[in-house]
């Protein structure tokens, strides 16, 4: 009997981990895709405080916008990840979300920061 509850308990587990495993390559399989269809992926990121990050480096709304127009003619898009998505987000989080449609960029909210 202790073995079959040792069983039972160690497939629950795996069960678990493979679901876990399944979630996470489909989530790279989506990432990769959508890197294939666009041209270029700004990955932009805003925190708790609004500082705005553009592939990592701060930047200014200003510079993002400018980057935005150009990410446009190249058939770009944008990976965009705000820190505690949950909360009130700060206003340069909706300059961002604004500057994206403002210049008619696709966009993917992340789950995830991507640093």
């Amino acid at each position: 009997m202790q073995l079959i509850w040792v069983m039972i308990v160690g497939l629950a587990f795996f069960g678990i981990g493979c679901n876990q495993w399944f979630v996470e390559a489909a989530e790279r399989a989506r990432e990769g895709e959508s890197s294939q269809q666009f041209g270029e992926i700004a990955k932009v990121k805003v925190n708790q405080t609004g500082t705005i990050y553009l592939n990592g480096k701060v930047v200014t709304i200003e510079a993002l916008k400018q980057e935005f127009a150009r990410l446009k003619q190249g058939n770009g898009a944008v990976w965009y990840y705000r820190e505690n998505p949950q909360g009130e987000p700060p206003p340069q989080a909706m300059a961002v979300i604004q500057a994206i449609v403002d210049a008619h960029l696709p966009v993917r909210l992340m789950e995830r920061n991507f640093e």
